[in-house]
């Protein structure tokens, strides 16, 4: 009998050495190929990050948004050459090592680039537009962990659907440039 594997969402926070324009012309040009062609990986969204509704793209603080197959592709990718090849390619950008966590959304099928990220105990609501996709699942080592993508099609939808962060439950938008499987430049 075979078993089907779920697709996981890989969430990814790491703070620059650099600017996100400068990181972004790398990433396209040298780390996005070898992740584009993993066998498994299905999506990736990328852009910076805004902490608060009325502050500023922080161009040093970054977000992936990672859509693989199977927990197994993603261990398989990193394990790789070319995984590795990614991996010291992204870390030589980095300032310390970056905030890896797993979550089990289903699939992402939203090619909106304004992104609000919400982790919590439970999954956010968001009162907004009814075109707003939204998936909400939970980590996969810690069940009592919840992520909750709004996907809105504009900045100032996001800057409105930003919560302050309260005890464990913490916001942030993403304004993401998309990419799917394959080649570079296959957007979504």
């Amino acid at each position: 009998m075979e078993t089907t594997q779920q697709p996981i969402t890989e969430l990814v926070q790491m703070r620059l050495t650099g600017s996100w324009s400068d990181y972004k012309t790398i990433f396209e040009d040298e780390l996005l190929p070898l992740l584009c062609s993993a066998p498994g990986m299905v999506s990736v969204r990328t852009g910076p990050k805004l902490l608060a509704p009325h502050s500023q793209f922080d161009t040093h603080e970054i977000v992936s948004i990672t859509q693989w197959r199977s927990l197994k592709a993603h261990g398989d990718f990193v394990k790789s050459a070319r995984g590795q090849k990614f991996l010291q390619g992204a870390g030589a950008h980095m300032v310390g090592p970056p905030t890896v966590t797993h979550y089990d959304l289903g699939s992402l099928n939203s090619s909106d680039s304004w992104v609000v990220c919400s982790q919590g105990n439970e999954a956010a609501s968001f009162n907004s537009d009814p075109r707003t996709v939204t998936q909400a699942g939970q980590e996969m080592k810690d069940k009592s962990h919840t992520m909750t993508l709004a996907f809105l099609s504009t900045e100032d939808a996001l800057r409105h659907a930003i919560k302050p962060t309260v005890g464990a439950a913490v916001s942030f938008g993403v304004h993401v440039q998309s990419y799917r499987e394959g080649q570079k430049g296959s957007r979504l």
